[in-house]
């Protein structure tokens, strides 16, 4: 469901109904709130994905830094909320989850994110580089990284790490890399210099 842009409406139906079942049964448990989460996110619903990640955070969980990053992201997205309110709650939940988990790749992953959306360079950089000395095997990283300097209009950069993780991005997702492929011979191209009209007369 979760990588289905166009998920069947019936099966959404049929999760949802073992995820009310889950919560009636275990009402103080982590896992139904986190498949409430789950689907609404599915589902592009942001403050109801907020409102059950919440409640999963709330109910306890042995490592909480993957609910923490998902409230950090889904917080930017809330309709209900004002920009300003949007963007501290998610920068307080990427710092609660660096912070609390300084190891957890996802965090550091999850806060570059928040700050490559808001548009602080730097600071994202820093935290993807993080991220990918934590876990050197996420290539999902390693593209965001590209990405980051292409968005930056840093195509030589851009260039210099892919091809740094050429051997690493054969295991990436194809639609990702190519996607990020094509954007890295954009920029190349656009930015390439631009061949004179002059030439030297004998």
């Amino acid at each position: 469901l979760a990588d289905d842009p166009h998920p069947d409406p019936q099966l959404l139906a049929r999760a949802s109904a073992h995820c009310l079942i889950a919560q009636r049964l275990a009402p103080h448990e982590s896992l139904p709130w986190l498949c409430e989460a789950r689907l609404a996110v599915t589902q592009k619903d942001w403050s109801g994905a907020h409102r059950a990640f919440t409640r999963a955070l709330d109910a306890g969980m042995r490592r909480e830094d993957r609910v923490l990053s998902a409230l950090a992201e889904v917080s930017l997205d809330r309709p209900d909320l004002s920009y300003e309110a949007r963007v501290a709650s998610a920068r307080e939940f990427a710092d609660r989850a660096t912070r609390e988990y300084p190891y957890s790749a996802l965090a550091y992953a999850t806060a570059a994110r928040i700050h490559h959306r808001l548009g602080d360079a730097s600071t994202a950089r820093a935290l993807y580089a993080r991220a990918s000395s934590l876990r050197p095997e996420r290539w999902d990283v390693v593209l965001a990284g590209v990405e980051l300097e292409l968005d930056l209009g840093h195509a030589s950069a851009a260039r210099a790490t892919f091809d740094a993780h050429e051997d690493l991005l054969q295991a990436a997702d194809p639609v990702q890399r190519d996607h990020v492929r094509r954007r890295l011979r954009d920029a190349e191209h656009l930015l390439a210099p631009a061949p004179s009209d002059w030439t030297e007369r004998p």
